[in-house]
């Protein structure tokens, strides 16, 4: 379900069709599925990275999702974000800044991550279009057909 969600993020930032998903899953520890990495890469150049690791002491909930002029690295669990991003203007001027994200009311993307997060914590639906709802469902549905199959494969 978490998968589904970050999904619905990342569509929202990308703002692009998938071209390729390549993913995988391992079973350590139980008969399910403990560590899941997907990448999903985007016609618009965009990429996209997922780790969902439950086997080890600290559970892992990661994104990383690459834009054309900024990378984000989003932790779901700490509910933070990096983001560098990339200003160029011309080769002598180019610039890359930092930013730490908490997911607090005083940035427009913190502010939007947290009504993510309180929409999931409160599990209220969120707002959005079937199609806007499908496009997560189906992206969500190929990764863990991928998953499963790889999963099977290292029993």
């Amino acid at each position: 379900m978490n998968l589904l969600h970050d999904l619905d993020f990342i569509l929202g930032l990308t703002r692009s069709n998938v071209v390729s998903i390549k993913a995988a899953g391992l079973s350590m520890i139980s008969s399910v599925v403990d560590i899941i990495n997907a990448r999903i890469d985007f016609d618009n150049g965009c990429t996209a990275t997922l780790t969902c690791n439950c086997a080890s002491v600290n559970d892992e909930h990661t994104g990383t999702v690459v834009l054309k002029d900024k990378i984000m690295y989003i932790d779901f669990i700490r509910e933070d974000a990096s983001v560098w991003n990339f200003n160029r203007s011309d080769r002598i001027n180019d610039t890359i800044t930092t930013d730490k994200i908490s997911f607090h009311r005083d940035n427009d993307f913190g502010e939007e991550l947290l009504s993510f997060f309180t929409l999931l914590n409160d599990k209220n639906r969120l707002l959005a279009n079937s199609e806007d709802g499908f496009r997560p469902f189906i992206l969500a549905t190929k990764i863990m057909d991928k998953v499963n199959r790889t999963a099977a494969r290292t029993v």
